[in-house]
């Protein structure tokens, strides 16, 4: 397992002016902008380096390179199991290092923002990127890394319509209602569930992704 994430870590250090770039972008954004954009920052680029996670599976496919990575001493499982590991540490890597950066902003930027407060409700961030990776590996696993953007935001847009639809022509006030009150839940409550969600979650993800990669031929 250390050398496929030694691999994914060169893959990304492959894209270190990219992503430099955006991380210029990013300081300069938070530097000059207000108290709820630099949160909107660091949602973005939390899931901006998490979501590369998903591009080194196009990586790995490329020019039949998952046949070769196969004919290694590397089982399936081990695969599925860094891809996670992976998804972990970046995803929580760059949402640490957005937080500190912040965190300088705080001191050399002082916005009249409750510290504590930002800090204690800034996971949320982290826990919506993990959630989306654990939705996106198994469709990717499943379909490669073209077919699994369309797949991917499809049914997220297909969800998202349904829901639209059912709330706008059916008028279900109690649905609107549970909205409204998830959306109202104190920041620990709501955190206490999307950790306990992502978890779950996260478990069934790699559960499934386990068992395509099992099934695959390359």
């Amino acid at each position: 397992m250390k050398g496929l994430l030694i691999k994914d870590w060169k893959l990304l250090r492959n894209q270190g002016g990219y992503f430099s770039t955006v991380f210029l972008i990013v300081i300069l954004i938070m530097s000059i902008g207000s108290v709820s954009t630099t949160g909107f920052m660091i949602s973005y680029m939390t899931f901006l380096f998490s979501v590369f996670v998903l591009s080194t599976l196009s990586y790995d496919s490329h020019d039949n390179g998952m046949a070769f990575l196969m004919s290694l001493p590397v089982e399936r499982k081990t695969y599925v199991k860094e891809k996670y590991l992976f998804a972990i540490f970046l995803s929580s890597g760059s949402w640490i290092i957005s937080i500190l950066l912040r965190m300088m902003f705080f001191i050399f930027q002082p916005s009249g923002e409750n510290v504590m407060e930002f800090i204690y409700t800034s996971p949320i961030f982290l826990m919506m990127a993990l959630i989306f990776l654990a939705y996106s590996l198994p469709i990717h696993l499943k379909y490669g890394s073209e077919k699994g953007h369309f797949i991917t935001f499809g049914i997220l847009g297909a969800a998202g319509l349904g829901i639209f639809s059912f709330i706008r022509f059916i008028g279900s006030t109690e649905l609107i209602k549970l909205f409204y009150d998830i959306k109202n839940w104190p920041s620990g409550s709501l955190m206490t569930f999307l950790a306990v969600f992502c978890i779950i979650f996260g478990i069934i993800s790699y559960g499934i992704s386990l068992k395509i990669m099992e099934k695959k031929e390359f």
